[in-house]
């Protein structure tokens, strides 16, 4: 669609929309351009190559106002923009999955998003196999589409290959079923900017534990700082730990719970999104 002639304001929703509004912005400097940061190709920009890295940090340059889904995605800009971004999560419907109760008694880990290398499946799932030498009956929910990927293929064709015994792929579905068969939600995502499936399991009361790549990885340190994990031999042990301490399990699903409270409703992102905007 045609950007309206007499806009004032443009916001793109993500990066394949930036070179759109920077050449808007261009014809039009007096009027004002933002952008919704939460697109991982801001993680894999500082990979690039230098011509197209250049690029892109040079049509950041153009944007008046960033809006970050989570201080993770904030921090992948550069410097010099931080003054313009603000922080907006995306919001969740809470009472939905309040209403749910997990059973922590079980040996079962969830886990909800796209089933690719970016989000870490391969490493959750050999964590999962050294931890199932221990605990015989545990099984891995993997919820979420995946498809073919140039260069890396279907990941999920690739392990569904292996038959490997206990891991249940369910395709893209409603969460709230599995959330009540598991105790622990692991991501050891490359990078999730922003995803909300870890407030949703929060809220049910099981326990998540994530890498320093989760966006929301801040409510978990709520519940205890050693669930934010640096590599995959710590969120094996923290597995460990956790299924062989029930009261521990119990005392963090009670402020998972807590925590995931303090995680900003509709009404309050909606404020944060108008009180960012008029900055402008």
């Amino acid at each position: 669609k045609k950007i309206p002639k007499d806009a004032e304001f443009v916001l793109c929703e993500s990066a394949s929309q930036l070179i759109t509004g920077v050449i808007w912005k261009t014809f039009h400097k007096k009027k004002k351009l933002g952008l919704i940061v939460s697109d991982p190709k801001y993680y894999h920009m500082w990979k690039m190559l230098s011509f197209k890295k250049k690029l892109y940090l040079m049509m950041l340059k153009k944007v008046d106002i960033f809006i970050c889904s989570s201080q993770l995605m904030k921090d992948y800009l550069p410097k010099e923009s931080h003054d313009r971004a603000y922080v907006v999560p995306p919001a969740f419907n809470r009472e939905k999955f309040e209403k749910i109760k997990c059973n922590i008694n079980n040996k079962n880990i969830i886990f909800t998003a796209r089933i690719c290398l970016e989000k870490g499946v391969d490493h959750l799932v050999n964590v999962f196999l050294k931890v199932k030498k221990q605990y015989k009956e545990s099984r891995l929910y993997l919820l979420g589409a995946s498809s073919y990927i140039p260069g890396q293929g279907d990941l999920r064709e690739q392990l569904e290959n292996k038959k490997i015994k206990d891991i249940i792929f369910t395709g893209h579905v409603d969460t709230r079923p599995y959330l009540k068969k598991c105790s622990l939600y692991v991501n050891l995502s490359w990078i999730e900017p922003a995803s909300v499936s870890v407030l949703q399991a929060m809220s049910t009361g099981i326990v998540p534990i994530v890498n320093q790549n989760v966006g929301n990885k801040s409510y978990v340190a709520m519940i205890n700082k050693e669930l934010v994990v640096n590599n995959d031999e710590e969120a094996e042990n923290m597995i460990l730990k956790l299924w062989k301490n029930k009261k521990l399990l119990e005392k963090y699903s009670k402020k998972a719970i807590e925590a995931s409270k303090l995680y900003p409703d509709e009404r309050e992102s909606i404020r944060l999104f108008k009180k960012a905007i008029e900055k402008l």
